[in-house]
C-alpha cells in the first residue's frame, strides 16, 4: 500500500516538473472565476437593458417587459385577456401571455411524452409536451425570443434587421 502511494506520488511531481518545463499547453487557459463572473454580469446587464428597450418594437412604445412585467411574475400586468401590440399599439394578440418565470426550466420538444411513475401509467402516450412558444416550435431561448419582435400583433417589427 506504502509502494502504490509513492508511485502515485513519485508520477505527480514528475508530471508537474514536467508541465513546469515543458513545452506550452495547445489550448489557453480557462479564465478566472472573477473573469466569468464579470463576464456573466456583463451579458445579464446587456439582457435587462434590451428586456426594457421599447425602441425595439415598431411602435416604439413596446418592451418585454411591457407582456412580461417582473413585477406581476413575469407576466401580464393586468387582467386583459390578450396585450395589446403591433405598430399602433392597436392588435390584440392571439394569446394570453405566459409567465417568464420558469421559462429556463422549459424541456426540448417531444411528440411522445411518457408521465413518470408516481403521475400515472408511463405507458400511456400523453401525447405533444415541451418545446418554447404555444406549439413547441422553437427549443432555444434565443430562438424564442426572437418571435415577438416579428410578431405584427405584438412588436411588429417588419425584418430582423429593423
Amino acid at each position: 500500500m506504502r509502494l502504490i502511494g509513492l508511485v502515485v506520488a513519485s508520477v505527480c511531481l514528475a508530471g508537474s516538473a514536467w508541465s513546469a518545463d515543458g513545452p506550452a499547453m495547445p489550448w489557453e487557459p480557462t479564465p478566472s472565476a472573477e473573469a466569468a463572473y464579470a463576464r456573466a454580469a456583463a451579458i445579464g446587464e446587456l439582457g435587462g437593458k434590451l428586456f426594457f428597450d421599447s425602441s425595439l418594437s415598431a411602435s416604439g412604445q413596446m418592451s418585454c417587459a411591457s407582456c412580461h412585467d417582473p413585477a406581476h411574475g413575469f407576466a401580464a400586468p393586468n387582467a386583459l385577456p390578450v396585450q395589446r401590440g403591433g405598430p399602433d399599439m392597436r392588435r390584440a394578440g392571439i394569446r394570453a401571455v405566459p409567465s417568464l418565470m420558469y421559462a429556463q426550466d422549459t424541456p426540448p420538444f417531444t411528440e411522445h411524452f411518457f408521465a413518470a411513475e408516481d403521475e400515472g401509467d408511463e405507458s400511456v402516450d400523453q401525447g405533444p409536451a415541451g418545446g418554447r412558444d404555444w406549439d413547441g416550435r422553437v427549443d432555444r431561448a434565443r430562438d424564442q425570443a426572437t418571435l415577438p419582435l416579428l410578431d405584427r400583433n405584438e412588436m411588429a417589427n417588419a425584418t430582423p434587421a429593423a
